[in-house]
């Protein structure tokens, strides 16, 4: 080797192989080893090492954490969960105010508080309220926080309003008792529950702003479902509110009212029961009611040459200038407003005296009323009860009087006994809950209709079951009207009845849904020994009872064929309120019975959504038909 290559290699350290494994290290060497200190760890490892640590116990902390906001979560869907079958409850007690139990309810409400404040305390927590800023689990954390904020809102102020207005508003205080109605009740409760429906509204508000995107299942649902409780709730104390700022002025407590209560008599039917025969003026001041001149359609008020002005909405088409002309056609057309009106007018254009508003009811309401009542006497040996009203005043009282000439006494007779039974419903000696129950029963079943003159007050009672008026709107519960109209000009409707169902059918391509209407009138009059007066003009022949049918197509949708068993007939086509109208004219004879199917169709709800609960209107009559509807799926 060179010098220069010698130079660069160092020499191979003794060890082992090195060929010098004798050789032992001198004792300055072993000296210099012992005196040499240990090399310490670097500080990059001790940091990792801290990092480590750190992480561990991070990581630990988060576990903790995660399991901590669990624990609260799960905590607070308990209470939740709870309080949600409390809301249930609640709204249970105070749909039926005339069954609630007030011991029940407070029992509910504050259990309601109780699970209420439990849930609001769990999304309190400040480990809770800190994940609630954490993508993806947040949101779910804050709607779960919302819910609670939200039932406790309800359980604070909300229930217990609603708790002490039904303890102050109970059915027995609102009862007329010797024809004095005490309107303090009413008028105290008024503010409060203006407060609770302001609550409500907001509570929904509240609920509606929640971002449903980011949203697991579980809480999606917990949103909806108290989405749908406020929704009922709402209806509830929208309804409450309407009727504390309605009852108190239409019931004379900012000044004296007149109304004409009109009794349809349903043994002729019209499209919103029947004809207006008797009728009596109420006059209320401040609560107290009383009965003032009676009179009866067709004698007192008569006939209107030249007519009335025929209000633009109803189409000559399907009524002429009849509405108009007769008070008895007054309400040819279903919509009880635009009736009520048209009678009113012609009452005061007779008696030169303004009327406030009309009342219209038949004897089958007044049955749910007299239930329980007393016996009331009505001349003839005959008593009129809550089993034998009807039967006595649409039907009874033409065997007493069968002839045309009869025609005075037997009015007198009507006018007399319908006096007696609205004054026994006016005088409560019965339950005041089952006079509630029989109001609530006639309302649902159209056979308690209320018109006002003052538009405010129209535009109330136009949001109520008793208005008698096809919605102006489908939304999710579309109408579709069937309403019988006399064409015989007698008494045969007392024999009438039938039932109706609404099936759904396939979608077309446009996205719409087809329906079918199928209603099956019977008639059950006998064939011979009824009054010359009872079988009325015999138009079709005698004892044939005739029927103009009228079916109204949904707003939304359309009305295109009408067959009568099976067979198409002349159909009257117009419209009215936006809706197609068919009119069909029936003839039954005694015994006999016709299937009428009607060919409609509405737009589908669009996918995904809901499907629409479609409502049959129908003219009550002296039996209430049997009716199904069938929902409509999305196509």
């Amino acid at each position: 080797m060179s010098e220069e290559s010698s130079a660069s290699e160092p020499a191979a350290p003794p060890g082992p192989g090195s060929g010098n494994s004798d050789h032992a290290p001198s004792s300055e060497e072993t000296k210099a080893t012992a005196a040499a200190p240990l090399a310490a760890p670097s500080e990059a490892t001790s940091a990792r090492r801290w990092i480590g640590r750190g992480l561990l116990a991070f990581g630990v902390l988060v576990l903790l954490g995660a399991g901590w906001v669990g624990l609260r979560t799960y905590q607070a869907y308990r209470h939740l969960d709870r309080a949600a079958q409390q809301v249930t409850l609640l709204q249970q007690q105070v749909k039926t105010l005339d069954e609630i139990d007030l011991t029940q309810a407070g029992a509910a409400v504050s259990r309601m508080r109780s699970e209420a404040d439990g849930a609001v305390g769990d999304t309190r927590d400040p480990l809770y309220r800190l994940a609630g800023h954490l993508p993806f689990i947040g949101p779910n954390l804050r709607a779960v926080a919302m819910i609670a904020s939200t039932v406790d809102d309800l359980a604070t102020t909300t229930a217990p309003t609603l708790i002490n207005v039904a303890t102050a508003v109970q059915p027995a205080a609102l009862a007329p008792r010797s024809g004095v109605i005490d309107l303090a009740p009413m008028v105290a409760a008024a503010p409060a529950l203006a407060a609770a429906d302001a609550a409500v509204a907001s509570s929904q508000q509240r609920m509606a702003a929640i971002d449903r995107g980011p949203l697991v299942g579980p809480v999606s649902r917990g949103v909806d479902d108290l989405q749908t409780k406020l929704a009922g709730l709402g209806r509830t104390t929208a309804a409450a509110v309407r009727i504390s700022r309605l009852a108190p002025t239409m019931l004379g407590h900012n000044g004296a009212r007149t109304y004409l209560v009109v009794f349809q008599n349903l043994a002729e039917p019209r499209a919103t029961g029947g004809l207006f025969g008797s009728y009596a003026l109420l006059k209320v001041d401040d609560g107290k009611l009383s009965i003032g001149p009676q009179g009866s359609g067709s004698r007192d008020l008569g006939t209107f040459a030249p007519p009335l002005t025929m209000p633009a909405s109803l189409p000559s088409a399907l009524y002429g200038n009849l509405p108009a002309t007769y008070a008895t056609d007054a309400n040819l057309t279903p919509d009880f407003p635009t009736a009520a009106a048209l009678l009113a007018q012609m009452y005061q254009i007779r008696n030169h005296l303004r009327i406030d508003g009309v009342l219209a009811l038949d004897p089958v309401a007044l049955s749910y009323l007299l239930v329980g009542a007393e016996p009331i006497p009505i001349g003839h040996g005959l008593e009129l009860t809550s089993a034998n009203i009807t039967r006595t005043l649409l039907s009874t009282a033409y065997a007493l009087y069968p002839r045309a000439s009869d025609g005075p006494r037997r009015e007198a007779f009507l006018d007399s006994a319908a006096e007696r039974a609205f004054l026994a419903v006016t005088n409560i000696r019965t339950s005041a809950k089952t006079v509630l129950r029989g109001l609530v029963k006639a309302s649902d079943q159209h056979r308690l209709l209320l018109w006002s003159a003052n538009r405010t007050e129209q535009t109330d009672i136009e949001a109520t079951g008793v208005a008698g008026r096809l919605p102006s709107v489908d939304g999710h519960t579309p109408t579709i009207g069937l309403f019988r109209n006399d064409g015989t000009g007698g008494k045969l409707g007392y024999y009438a009845g039938g039932s109706a169902a609404l099936t759904s059918g396939a979608c077309t391509a446009d996205a719409r849904r087809a329906l079918t209407l199928t209603a099956h009138l019977t008639y059950s009059a006998p064939a011979t020994g009824l009054p010359a007066y009872v079988i009325g003009y015999a138009t079709a022949g005698p004892y044939v009872l005739r029927t103009n049918l009228l079916i109204f197509g949904p707003l939304t949708g359309s009305l295109t064929a009408i067959s009568v068993d099976g067979q198409h007939r002349p159909v009257i086509w117009a419209t009215e309120g936006g809706r197609r109208v068919g009119m069909v004219t029936i003839d039954l004879k005694p015994g006999a019975s016709a299937t009428v199917v009607a060919t409609l169709s509405i737009a589908a709800p669009a996918s995904g959504s809901p499907a629409l609960l479609p409502a049959l209107n129908l003219t009550p009559g002296v039996t209430s038909w049997k009716t199904t509807a069938e929902p409509i799926d999305p196509c």
